[in-house]
């Protein structure tokens, strides 16, 4: 009798449960993940054991991530950047609509303020992708390394740390990654394998 299963395996899953508070200790980290991804991601989110984490989105609505993240350990809060664009509605409680930042010099004004206000533990800005590109050969690093910059004086003075969401949708080679700039870099892969039984 043949039967068929489908499998599913989570490549860096222990390392990164493992490390991820570590990891987090050291400022400003970089995770690439695929949009396919994203359920994968809010569990691996659900495990940081922080009492506040701001979640600033740019390609995903409040409504879409606030479900996946109810096992947090963290009270989030959502900046939500798609929604203003789409419903004329007032936000949710635990969110704030705001305009959808054009370069990274906005988003470092609008996540500012917000973290000089709520003091959160954990900064999720999902995703840099919208302002940069890093499978092209040149782009203009000067503003990323600026940005860094600024968030790890944030770091310092009120003891934010920063997780900065590069969704990689179509799997292209990253041959331009910021490693002198981020504390680190990880990447969420998860496969899924078929798997025949012969018994």
């Amino acid at each position: 009798m043949n039967m068929d299963f489908a499998v599913t395996s989570m490549n860096v899953w222990k390392e990164v449960r493992a490390s991820l508070q570590h990891e987090l200790s050291q400022g400003e980290v970089l995770l690439l993940i695929n949009n396919a991804e994203f359920v994968d991601l809010l569990d691996v989110l659900n495990l940081i054991e922080a009492k506040r984490m701001l979640y600033v989105s740019m390609t995903k609505t409040a409504a879409s991530v606030v479900a996946g993240l109810k096992k947090s350990k963290a009270q989030p809060l959502f900046i939500d950047c798609v929604s203003p664009s789409i419903f004329a509605k007032q936000a949710p409680m635990d969110c704030r609509y705001a305009r959808m930042p054009q370069d990274f010099d906005h988003l470092y004004e609008l996540m500012a303020g917000l973290v000089q206000e709520v003091l959160p533990h954990i900064v999720v800005v999902d995703s840099i992708s919208q302002l940069i590109d890093f499978s092209v050969q040149q782009y203009d690093r000067s503003q990323l390394e600026q940005f860094v910059r600024q968030l790890k004086r944030c770091h310092r003075r009120y003891g934010a740390r920063f997780i900065l969401l590069y969704d990689d949708r179509v799997k292209r080679k990253l041959i331009n990654l910021p490693g002198l700039y981020v504390d680190s870099i990880l990447k969420l892969e998860v496969f899924e394998e078929l798997v025949s039984w012969v018994g």
